[in-house]
């Protein structure tokens, strides 16, 4: 099988966090201007990479096809909620970084990394079925991603539950939703508009990612034991136990793979730019989102040699 694509893709996020590190440190992406650029990034970006992923997107599906698929995500999200939730109590079992390391390990980089390694490996058709992944994905990222990376005595002291689920990305998953139940097509301008905006999106955050790094002292965060665990459990305990739980009951060889492959991704290239908008620890997340990405460079292909 052809990774090259993949290869690509993740040394684009390498050169793409190298720009942010090097603007940040010849003043171009100081303080103020990296949490503007998050602030874009998340409430704008991808906003309309959200909608843009979902409405532009044709294909027509079996009824038994729907329902694997519908099977297939369920299982998805429960086992990786299941695994953060039992991971980060043990790495963190008191304090802010629990609900961290609760969100990176449940997040994967699907939006950025799903798209080409699904075509390298199963070819356009599957395509969609990534799209469909993203949708509890974004809605679950911008509403319960939210509630962990606040916390929840920050999430009292600024605001209630409900309020930390009223964002834009948050809003713009149900409305991605409601469009493509109700067959909606965009006119051409919008859809364009939308998709030339949420392109935006991955350079922005790994921008966000670069700075980060390069504004914050690495040597504790590449000390942190917990990093290379949390390692260990997203690039390839999550994608096991995603093979472990499916191929029990799904047939589909594609859906399968998809799913494995999709859970075998790093942590969520949004991280970062998420820390900064509700003021968790960025750092943590940048030494997170890079750490995953570098060592899923030996385990994607391994994972992907097994199916």
């Amino acid at each position: 099988m052809d990774l090259t694509n993949v290869m690509n893709c993740m040394g684009t996020l390498f050169l793409l966090i190298a720009v942010g590190f090097v603007c940040n440190k010849v003043g171009i992406l100081h303080e103020e201007a990296k949490r503007s650029l998050s602030r874009l990034v998340i409430n704008v970006a991808m906003s309309a990479m959200t909608i843009d992923s979902i409405v532009n997107t044709d294909v027509s599906l079996t009824g038994s096809t729907v329902a694997e698929l519908i099977e297939a995500i369920a299982v998805y999200y429960g086992a990786l909620f299941l695994l953060g939730l039992a991971f980060s109590f043990l790495v963190a079992p008191r304090g802010k970084e629990r609900g961290l390391y609760h969100f990176m390990t449940l997040f994967g980089n699907i939006g950025f990394l799903g798209y080409p390694l699904v075509t390298a490996l199963f070819g356009e058709g599957a395509l969609f079925y990534v799209a469909l992944f993203n949708i509890p994905f974004n809605l679950l990222l911008y509403t319960y991603g939210v509630v962990l990376v606040r916390g929840k005595e920050q999430g009292r002291a600024e605001g209630s539950f409900w309020k930390s689920m009223l964002n834009a990305p948050a809003v713009a998953s149900v409305a991605a939703i409601v469009l493509l139940l109700l067959g909606v097509k965009l006119p051409t301008a919008i859809a364009d508009a939308l998709s030339y905006i949420g392109d935006m999106t991955i350079p922005g955050a790994m921008l966000v990612v670069g700075a980060s790094l390069a504004a914050v002292p690495m040597g504790p965060v590449w000390k942190e034991w917990r990093l290379y665990a949390l390692s260990a459990v997203v690039l390839l305990v999550r994608p096991v136990v995603v093979w472990v739980l499916l191929r029990l009951f799904i047939q589909d060889p594609v859906i399968l793979g998809v799913s494995v492959m999709l859970a075998a991704t790093p942590v969520a290239a949004n991280t970062t730019a998420l820390c900064i908008e509700y003021r968790a620890d960025e750092a943590l997340a940048s030494g997170g989102v890079f750490l995953t990405t570098l060592l899923s460079l030996a385990t994607i292909p391994a994972v992907a040699m097994l199916l």
